[in-house]
């Protein structure tokens, strides 16, 4: 259990030992997907079959322009001459995103880290109340449900008699922040909406026509600072960590900079990371006290999984 206060920040690379991509693997799946095989594009109630006039255009001007893009599908949309193809864009982000929820990859992975995570959150815990009492937070860079999804289903198998409450809110107390938002919610989270369109179950069925009503959960970066709170509730976590683990996370400029601004960290806050794939140049800024938070990180490179073990809890 974490007794002092200890904050997470998961990029994409937090996610993939359970199927998700990374910004740029989801550059590729959205180039092949509209311009391969189409597979985002086809199903039951296609994109053909829904989409405007202006959609379709937006849908060409993607598939013209993708082939020359490097780095993420975020950062392409983010420029002001791509904004009539930011609604299209979250669609094809929030269905490429939705297939690669996988309900038996969560558990027994052995590449993976959420499994660690939970003998840490419960392995003292005498009831499901207490696991709430962990002293953590999660912000999340990712659009995917995957850690809260996993960590709900091991506390309903650990604590099967206990309410759907009190495994809802044994999740909720660890504070994940999705702070670019996700695809729906998922259906242990239907009291957030009013709308029964807006909850998707992990893993379930995934066509065309659901994604315009699922993609309203996902926030483009230029968008995120101001929505919902999210990044003023991660940064109030931040001042107040003791400990802060950086996993997957590839510290884009843009992303780094904005949960950095005005964030007054503990003086005695330790800082460390996974810096696997990253370029020198970025590591060798952690190392330094140059870099978006002002402090000399401990930097690791790492796999997510052996950093969990060796780091974060070794």
């Amino acid at each position: 259990m974490f007794t002092e206060k200890t904050v997470f920040i998961l990029g994409a690379g937090a996610s993939q030992p359970y199927g998700f991509p990374t910004g740029e693997e989801l550059l590729n799946l959205i180039r092949s997907g509209i311009s391969g095989d189409d597979s985002l594009l086809r199903g039951e109630n296609s994109f053909s079959d829904f989409a405007n006039g202006k959609q379709k255009e937006a849908l060409k001007k993607l598939k013209g322009s993708l082939g020359t893009v490097e780095g993420s599908i975020d950062g392409w949309l983010a420029k002001d001459d791509n904004e009539d193809c930011r609604e299209v864009g979250r669609w094809l982000i929030a269905r490429a995103i939705a297939l690669r929820e996988n309900r038996s990859v969560l558990h027994r992975n052995e590449s993976g880290w959420y499994g660690d995570l939970w003998q840490e959150l419960s392995g003292s815990a005498r009831n499901i109340g207490e696991v709430a009492r962990n002293n953590v937070a999660f912000i999340t860079f990712n659009y995917d449900r995957s850690l809260e999804q996993t960590l709900f289903e091991k506390a309903k198998d650990l604590w099967s008699k206990a309410a759907l409450r009190s495994w809802t809110e044994a999740v909720e107390g660890l504070h994940i922040i999705h702070v670019h938002g996700q695809i729906g919610w998922l259906s242990w989270q239907s009291d957030k909406t009013d709308r029964e369109e807006d909850v998707h179950e992990y893993g379930g069925k995934c066509e065309p026509g659901w994604v315009p009503v699922c993609s309203r959960g996902i926030v483009l970066p230029m968008d995120a600072s101001g929505v919902d709170g999210r990044y003023q509730k991660a940064k109030q976590h931040l001042s107040e960590a003791k400990v802060i683990h950086f996993m997957g996370f590839g510290f884009n400029e843009d992303n780094a900079s904005r949960l950095a601004a005005n964030v007054s960290l503990q003086p005695d806050v330790r800082l460390s990371a996974t810096v696997r794939g990253l370029q020198s140049r970025c590591v060798k800024q952690l190392e330094s006290s140059s870099n978006w938070f002002g402090r000399v990180f401990s930097v690791r490179d790492l796999h997510v999984r052996r950093y969990w073990s060796e780091v974060a809890v070794g």
